[in-house]
């Protein structure tokens, strides 16, 4: 499997940063010192992510989200462009500086993220019929909350991906509910589904929210590979490949873009989600989140030893 190159338009709204990333040894206590290794900025936010690993597989990716006036936001906006992202849609506001993310980064790869919303927080929906026309999927990560309602109308004609992310997914859900309504599948990792459904096993958490959210809900748990949730029947467990894991900021949102590109080149469900864990594992082997975006070929490689076609494992 391989997303064609005629794969159609996809629309990504979401969060633009700067990652500041630094390896420690553990996570600081309160009022503690901890050192700082191996200080980089990379691109990242959640839409900037998709966008780049959606294009690195073959796909075409245009991108809704706002940046600053500044000399990161030129820097973001250049980065995509070279990756093949579409970036007419991007805003610039004088009101705050690009979007910053500090993340420390453990030695087993995992990391915690310290935000600065920035110039996210001044996104607008100004001209976003003309920015989803031509695009048959929308995936939408973290815009801010006011836009959702907005959001949900042009998701609700498309296939429409819902990944709201860690500082989304902890809004009331009457606030999320435009979104569960209008959105195909629901996507969270397992903090969030936790939060969103008041539940810690991942399992139990996808089966509730598409029982009471009535979406199809998928759960990422890491290695492990994910759950998904049909609307309609129980969780079923989705594996993903072993890698040696340096940096696990940015995987989940290549998993979104692997999904996503899958279920647009016309893949059943069960091997989208192998392709997305698949796609998801590879990006942790460097350092940052756009730094080791797989091609689909490499995708298909890692999954050929244990065969694609693979039900999932009830």
């Amino acid at each position: 499997m391989s997303v064609p190159s005629e794969f159609p338009n996809c629309l990504v709204v979401g969060a633009l940063n700067l990652d500041v990333l630094g390896r420690v040894q553990r996570f600081c206590g309160r009022d503690e010192a901890v050192e700082l290794e191996d200080v980089v900025s990379t691109p990242g936010g959640h839409a900037g992510n998709f966008a780049a690993a959606l294009c690195r597989l073959g796909g075409r990716a245009r991108i809704l989200a706002c940046v600053g006036n500044d000399a990161a936001g030129d820097g973001l906006i250049r980065t995509l462009q070279s990756g093949g992202v579409d970036t007419n849609a991007v805003q610039r506001t004088t009101a705050a500086p690009t979007g910053t993310v500090f993340i420390p980064v453990l030695p087993d790869g995992d990391k915690a993220l310290y935000m600065a919303l920035g110039a996210n927080r001044h996104l607008t929906l100004d001209r976003i019929d003309e920015a989803a026309d031509d695009c048959s999927a929308v995936v939408v990560f973290d815009p801010p909350a006011g836009l959702l309602p907005g959001l949900a109308r042009v998701v609700s004609q498309r296939c429409g991906i819902f990944a709201p992310g860690g500082v989304l997914a902890e809004s009331p859900r009457n606030v999320l509910k435009p979104m569960l309504e209008a959105a195909s599948y629901l996507v969270l990792n397992g903090p969030e589904a936790r939060i969103m459904s008041g539940l810690d096993d991942p399992r139990r958490a996808a089966e509730r929210l598409a029982a009471t959210a009535g979406i199809n809900t998928v759960v990422t748990i890491g290695a492990a590979g994910c759950w998904f949730a049909p609307v309609d029947a129980s969780a079923a467990h989705c594996p993903s490949v072993s890698v040696d894991a340096v940096d696990t900021t940015g995987a989940g949102d290549a998993f979104v873009a692997g999904f996503c590109g899958a279920l647009q080149a016309g893949e059943p469900v069960q091997d989208a989600l192998r392709f997305g864990c698949a796609a998801g594992a590879l990006a942790v082997r460097g350092f940052g989140a756009q730094s080791t975006h797989a091609t689909s070929a490499e995708v298909r490689a890692t999954l050929a030893p244990a065969g694609l076609q693979l039900a999932l494992e009830a």
